[in-house]
């Protein structure tokens, strides 16, 4: 993404416009007026004033390291925004501190739940806070279909990705295509290829707690997995409980509830006609040990500290639709919060009565291209994998 539709982005996102496209934007709009960078910074400082109490005194001493980089080029970063300066005016810095600014003022956060929901005084619930307060089932309901996939020895500092709990046919999760294709290079001769089936060995899991707090774990037994195949960035995963053999500490565990998935086109007007979230696993990097020497700042570091150091658990990220779905095309964008680890997450229209998941997250990064499977473009796809997962079955 060019500087001009990467700040084009950030514009709309920190004003709370609706994206209309990132990609086919010319020149920022002229919104300098809705923006108050005053505004702005008060509430990212109240934010990590509020997160700093949770702090131990070991790691305050790189929170307030990663607090003064975000804000000796947020600040200069958000007024110039306010003043309508365009893209030339910012440094490649400056341009990444409003890009971090965007998930700490509560424009774009990605917010960690605990007990199955998000805290309501989050300090960088931001704008969501109503959209939150609102829906305390609703949310539970659909984090708890979502799990973090990994080894038996894995956990939040070593995973594949997200999936989560559907039904076709019988239970089963779905995930991003290179997520398991990441699973299967991991397993090696351990597991093994029967028809259109990767068998997975013994040693594949997913955890649907996988919480900040979170005290143990919620495990199934991943089989075996069946890509979509083609240019669709999914795959099926078979699922089941463990024995006591297996493992004694986590056996019998049940399959969560299953999370409803539209296959079906809205008739008439836009495809995705609201604000979505995306639930899954984020932030899975190894950090430096501190801030490197240079010219450019490490952002994954400042992000890193700022967020507490709490990788790979589980979050929620709200936001919209940014190049909706056409005709002939599988798969669409957003610009809720994402990192690493969140391939296979899903896309939720939690505004709508059913709450259904309307795709699977494949790649991208918040203001920049976040690319999901759409999948009421897919439902051919989907039947044909699931149908190769239930003849394993039989």
């Amino acid at each position: 993404m060019d500087a001009i539709s990467r700040l084009s982005a950030i514009r709309s996102v920190i004003t709370g416009a609706s994206a209309a496209g990132h990609e086919c934007v010319a020149e920022p709009p002229d919104d300098a007026a809705a923006l108050d960078p005053e505004a702005i910074l008060h509430r990212v400082s109240t934010g990590l004033d509020r997160e700093k109490r949770h702090r131990t005194s070991a790691g305050a001493t790189q929170y307030d390291e990663a607090r003064s980089i975000l804000f000796s080029h947020g600040a200069i970063a958000v007024r110039k925004l306010g003043a309508g300066d365009g893209a030339e005016r910012f440094s490649n810095d400056e341009l990444a501190s409003l890009e971090a600014i965007i998930q700490f003022d509560g424009s774009r956060p990605a917010l960690a739940l605990r007990r199955g929901g998000v805290d309501e005084d989050n300090p960088f619930i931001g704008r969501w806070v109503d959209d939150v307060r609102g829906d305390t089932i609703g949310i539970r309901r659909c984090a708890g279909s979502v799990g973090r996939l990994e080894l038996s020895s894995g956990g939040p500092l070593s995973y594949f990705g997200t999936g989560f709990a559907i039904a076709r046919g019988a239970p089963f999760i779905l995930t991003a295509g290179h997520v398991l294709d990441g699973i299967v290079k991991r397993v090696g001769r351990d597991g093994s290829k029967v028809n259109q089936t990767f068998e997975l060995g013994d040693d594949v899991r997913i955890d649907f707690d996988g919480e900040v707090d979170a005290e143990g774990k919620h495990l199934l037994k991943v089989e075996a997995g069946v890509p979509f195949g083609g240019r669709i960035d999914a795959a099926l995963l078979a699922v089941r409980p463990l024995t006591a053999d297996e493992d004694s500490m986590h056996a019998d565990a049940e399959m969560p509830p299953v999370m409803d998935c539209r296959m079906e086109k809205p008739i008439g007007g836009k495809p995705i006609t609201g604000s979505l979230c995306v639930i899954g696993f984020p932030f899975r990097f190894s950090p430096p040990r501190s801030q490197p020497d240079g010219r450019e700042v490490n952002w994954e570091w400042v992000r890193f500290h700022l967020m507490g150091g709490a990788e790979g658990v589980k979050r929620l990220s709200p936001g919209l639709p940014s190049i909706q779905p056409t005709d002939g095309a599988s798969s669409f964008e957003h610009d809720a919060t994402t990192a690493v680890g969140n391939s296979g997450s899903p896309v939720i229209a939690w505004k709508d009565a059913d709450q259904p998941a309307i795709g699977v997250h494949v790649s991208g990064m918040a203001s920049e291209s976040n690319k999901s499977e759409f999948l009421a473009s897919i439902e051919a796809e989907f039947d044909r994998a699931a149908h190769i997962l239930r003849g394993r079955l039989t």
